[in-house]
């Protein structure tokens, strides 16, 4: 019986190079060892969520590729930090980039300027500000809701993270960057609805993130983390999973290509490597 509900959920799982219903959602954690990147098909459409470190820069377009990306429709870039903007440069050389998304409270150099509309207008593309209540078209019925930042957080960029709900078949997916307790206690405060299927832990797994209150609110039944624990000590760390209660933890490191979530009719999870092999 367990094999067989193993391959059930294998199956259900988005492969590269497998032709998707039109109306399919999936998110590709990708590894991008102590980094960011998830990739987002979206009826057809491919969207990008931080673009992990420079020096895993080539591995992440190839995996790209290999999903079928040639066009991104949205970049969404969560804060300045170049574990998820590393690989900024490479993305726009290998793809048209058709909008690229900051938020609206993000940390400025001594000139006054946002440090990602910097590194943004480096590479030729023009930041679309987001504020909290925005939400984004992903087609059909999909679309990314953003939650956060509310204020400016002077201390640590990680606390201006771009916090997206992502809503497909009416399923949620709580994207939260680098978000540490100071953001999470904000929106706590302000009773933001954070209740989500589907969890990217805030900042690698690290214990300044995820409080066991937020967790307990987001009540999410799997859970993702992205790092390299060799490199990042600290991350994935015991009393974080411990906060996540029962939720199904899947950790970018286990797999070459990362943790691939289906927002279908139904919720699959599993990693990325297995789908592709099944």
């Amino acid at each position: 019986m367990i094999i067989f509900l193993l391959c059930i959920m294998l199956a259900a799982l988005p492969c590269a190079g497998c032709a998707q219903a039109a109306d399919d959602v999936w998110i590709l954690f990708v590894n991008a060892k102590k980094g960011d990147a998830a990739l987002i098909s979206a009826n057809g459409k491919f969207y990008l969520v931080d673009t992990g470190r420079e020096e895993n820069a080539d591995a992440l377009v190839s995996t790209l590729k290999e999903y079928g990306v040639d066009e991104i429709e949205g970049l969404f870039l969560t804060h300045s930090h170049n574990d998820h903007t590393g690989g900024l440069k490479a993305v726009t050389e290998a793809f048209t980039i058709k909008a690229a998304y900051r938020a609206e409270f993000a940390e400025a150099n001594k000139k006054g300027q946002a440090k990602l509309d910097k590194k943004l207008g480096k590479v030729g593309l023009e930041s679309t500000i987001l504020s909290a209540g925005d939400r984004i078209s992903l087609g059909g019925d999909a679309y990314a809701e953003v939650l956060a930042p509310t204020e400016l957080n002077e201390d640590d960029d990680n606390d201006n993270s771009l916090v997206l709900m992502l809503h497909a078949n009416g399923h949620r997916a709580l994207l939260t960057g680098d978000m540490q307790f100071k953001e999470e206690r904000t929106l706590l405060r302000r009773n933001a609805d954070v209740s989500a299927d589907i969890l990217k832990v805030g900042n690698h797994g690290n214990p300044d993130a995820t409080l066991e209150e937020f967790a307990n609110a987001v009540g999410a039944g799997i859970a993702v983390i992205s790092t390299d624990t060799s490199a990042d000590t600290d991350s994935a760390n015991a009393r974080v999973i411990a906060a996540l209660g029962e939720a199904q933890v899947f950790v970018t490191e286990n797999d070459p290509i990362g943790v691939m979530i289906g927002m279908g009719k139904d919720i699959s999870a599993g990693y990325a490597s297995i789908a592709n092999n099944y």
